[in-house]
């Protein structure tokens, strides 16, 4: 009898341990599938979001002139020759790209400020729903507002603060980009 026993609580030992573990798995599995969902989730709202910005400009320049206010942190400049800031900024007004920055929308505040509305496919590495790395395509959507600089020639470029470092590299990275797109077409490059 003592050894029934014995090998009763070894078998409920067994199966407590293993009912643990597989309760912990579930939790993992529910809590990475929640999260993947959540992603998917805040990627539609900021898409949605930036589409609604956009409208919202579109019909009032007060919200405009607000939403310039939001994007007070430099990420870089394009230089250029002092007498061709006004050229440069008319040419940026007419791209529909810099480099792999999809332009979708250029608004122009003032001739020395425009607020330019840009797109980005990148590859990322990442986990999907299905629990697997693997690199992902993505989206990210950036705002950026541009002043120029009469005195030193200088086009400024602002956004809003990064959140991650990819966004922040993202950012310096539209600088670069631009000065790319006008490379060759004025010799002070």
């Amino acid at each position: 009898m003592r050894i029934f026993v014995h090998r009763l609580f070894i078998v409920d030992e067994i199966f407590n341990l293993l009912t643990h573990k597989l309760i912990w798995l579930a939790a993992l599995a529910i809590a990475g599938t929640l999260f993947v969902i959540f992603r998917r989730i805040h990627f539609q709202i900021e898409r949605q979001s930036y589409k609604n910005i956009i409208q919202t400009i579109q019909k009032d320049t007060a919200t405009a002139r607000a939403y310039r206010d939001t994007l007070d942190i430099p990420y870089g400049a394009v230089s250029c020759a002092a007498d061709q800031v006004e050229t440069w900024m008319t040419r940026i007004r007419s791209l529909r790209a810099a480099g792999a920055y999809q332009i979708e929308y250029v608004y122009a505040l003032t001739p020395g400020q425009i607020l330019v509305f840009t797109t980005l496919s990148f590859i990322d590495f990442d986990i999907g729903i299905s629990g697997s790395a693997a690199d992902t395509a993505k989206t990210a959507h950036h705002n950026f507002l541009l002043t120029t600089d009469s005195g030193s020639g200088n086009i400024k470029i602002f956004s809003a603060l990064y959140t991650n470092t990819t966004e922040k590299f993202q950012k310096e990275a539209f600088a670069a980009a631009l000065t790319q797109s006008f490379k060759g077409l004025d010799s002070h490059f």
